[in-house]
């Protein structure tokens, strides 16, 4: 990516007004092709991250990876919608301005005389001093009061009034106080004040070089080097001259025997041979077990990547519930199995219209970005039942439909799925209790802590009795 650049003006200026527009909207031109290459390198910079940029590829990116190069791009992307306002004012105000302005003309003639006189004109600004002049005479000698006060001393604690006599005493237990006779010149100084340092003296001659320390003990060697890149495969050597044919091998063994041949044609069907006869009545089976009702499926899926999260003992203690499209917000999750609803989450619930059996829970999952498997984790959905008209759940642990673990330190692309099934169950709900599908995961070995994004989807089935 070049840079943008202006033309070479000499000292000695000589364009024209038409020049210097032209060049305002070069220059803008330039710095619009410098905000294009920047734009292309921050989508450049994105494929890297996802591993899209033909040519390179680098680790997996981790979801806080993703997050925070997107941060990077919207505030690069903001940076640039500023600069295009302030170019866009710019390049208003040049095409705006006009270019047909010519040199100045000469002076016109002048009007005839004899018009109306007009206002005075302001005052002129005052003018320069004159010079001093004569000293007058001496005037009579004038009386002095000896009793009136000459002026008064100001303390932080008192006023004294000094008269004629009167002595006027400077004192100070920190301060060196000097009194010259004349005019009464007085010199207050702090002797505590360090006075201006005194000019640096010359070098001193360099004194004789000492003895050379003894060598100190070899260092530890280094840590070896990361091997090179294995270098390009050579070129293919030409084919060499066909050997001379070898003499015929010895004969071999009889091969094994061949398959089968394939079955002749059917022959024609033979002539019916004639009715036997009927035999008599068997007994009557055994009544079959009843059937059920019917059943149910009902489908769940979160509307986006949802986070359960678990502590350090691997209990869940924060969970989604889905619906069908839709889920709820992160809901508290108290010993592991039970939680409660607010008036927010109950969209996501049913009640049983009759009694039923849960036979089946099954669960489809995947991750949202790549990632590394930072314990063993095995992902499901639930079922947790409350009795009518009560807002306290309880995840009933036999109905999680666990999926094969993602395992700790593997790499994972980006929606890696997982399914998970758990069959042959045998849950009762009464008419009226409420049914919720809670989402989750089970962690071993590793950081059981964890708090990630997945995708999930499934669905229960629900048998009539």
């Amino acid at each position: 990516m070049s840079q943008p650049n202006i033309p070479n003006i000499t000292p000695s200026i000589t364009i024209t007004r038409e020049d210097v527009i032209n060049l305002v909207l070069s220059s803008i031109a330039m710095e619009e092709i410098g905000l294009s290459h920047i734009l292309n390198a921050e989508g450049e910079k994105l494929q890297y991250v996802l591993g899209t940029l033909p040519g390179l590829s680098g680790p997996p990116a981790t979801v806080q990876d993703l997050l925070s190069v997107n941060q990077s791009i919207r505030n690069t992307l903001d940076s640039t919608a500023r600069n295009q306002m302030f170019l866009q004012a710019k390049l208003d105000s040049a095409l705006n301005s006009s270019t047909m302005v010519g040199p100045t003309g000469p002076p016109g003639p002048t009007g005839p005389a004899g018009g109306p006189q007009g206002p005075p004109g302001p005052t002129g600004p005052t003018g320069p001093i004159g010079p001093i002049g004569p000293i007058g005479p001496t005037g009579a000698t004038g009386a002095f009061d000896t009793e009136s006060p000459l002026f008064t001393v100001l303390g932080p604690s008192g006023v004294a009034t000094m008269g004629v006599g009167d002595n006027l005493i400077f004192q100070s237990s920190t301060l060196d106080i000097t009194v010259a006779q004349g005019s009464a010149i007085i010199t207050i100084e702090n002797p505590s004040v360090t006075g201006p340092t005194g000019p640096t003296g010359a070098t001193g001659a360099a004194g004789t070089t000492g003895a050379t320390g003894a060598a100190g003990e070899t260092g530890a060697t280094g840590a070896t080097g990361a091997d090179g890149a294995t270098g390009a495969t050579g070129a293919t050597g030409e084919t060499g001259a066909t050997g001379a044919t070898g003499a015929d091998g010895a004969t071999g063994a009889m091969g094994a025997t061949g398959a089968t041949g394939e079955t002749g044609a059917t022959g024609a069907t033979g002539a019916d041979g004639a009715t036997g006869a009927t035999g008599g009545t068997g007994e009557t089976g055994a009544t079959g077990p009843a059937g059920s009702g019917g059943g149910s499926i009902i489908p769940a899926a979160s509307l986006n990547a949802i986070t359960p999260i678990t502590n350090t003992s691997a209990d869940l203690t924060s969970t989604y519930l889905l619906g069908f499209g839709y889920n709820s917000g992160i809901i508290s999750v108290t010993g592991g199995d039970t939680f409660s609803l607010d008036a927010n989450d109950e969209f996501v619930v049913f009640s049983m219209p009759y009694d039923g059996i849960i036979t089946a829970v099954v669960g489809q999952y995947s991750t949202v970005a790549a990632w590394i498997a930072p314990s063993n984790m095995s992902l499901y959905i639930a079922v947790a039942i409350a009795p009518q008209n009560s807002n306290t759940f309880t995840i009933v642990n036999s109905s999680k439909a666990l999926a094969p673990p993602y395992v700790l330190g593997v790499s994972y692309p980006i929606r890696e799925p997982r399914f998970g099934i758990a069959e042959g169950l045998n849950i009762p709900v009464s008419k009226g209790e409420r049914i919720a599908i809670v989402t989750g995961y089970e962690n071993s070995g590793g950081v059981v802590a964890q708090a990630l994004p997945f995708n999930f989807t499934g669905s229960i089935a629900i048998d009539r009795v």
